[in-house]
């Protein structure tokens, strides 16, 4: 299973960047293998950011995410309180933004290879990652 960081689940279903090739062919196979997730965590994300004006999704938000919600190929993975409690005991350093523990500590109880470009995330040794460029 790979889990999708918010940004990539953005970039991906919205064209807002060019992912590299490497990372779209991974979304693909898992899409064809229906192992393909993102956590409830990133449509509270990208709600905030969208609230915030960091964010402009090109339809309305709750159209937005029903759309999302809705391929067929996409698990959404509902937030736990073993999920939840492992955000807060993850090994440090790594910085305290809540979404992001909440997406590392998602992907290690699925057991998941969490596909991200945060160069944070990417070196925090506590989490399978994914992330080539071209």
């Amino acid at each position: 299973m790979i889990l999708l960081d918010t940004h990539v689940l953005l970039w991906w279903v919205s064209g807002f960047q060019k992912l590299p090739s490497s990372v779209l062919k991974k979304i693909e196979l898992h899409k064809k293998k229906q192992t393909l997730a993102v956590s409830a965590m990133t449509f509270w994300e990208v709600a905030m950011l969208s609230k915030k004006g960091r964010l402009n999704l090109r339809t309305e938000l709750k159209q937005w995410i029903s759309q999302v919600t809705a391929l067929p190929f996409l698990q959404i993975i509902s937030l736990d309180h073993p999920t939840l409690v492992q955000s807060v005991l993850l090994p440090e350093p790594l910085h305290a933004d809540p979404a992001d523990r909440i997406l590392i500590a998602t992907a290690q109880q699925q057991g998941a290879v969490l596909i991200t470009k945060d160069q944070k995330i990417l070196a925090y040794p506590h989490v399978k990652t994914f992330w080539e460029e071209n």
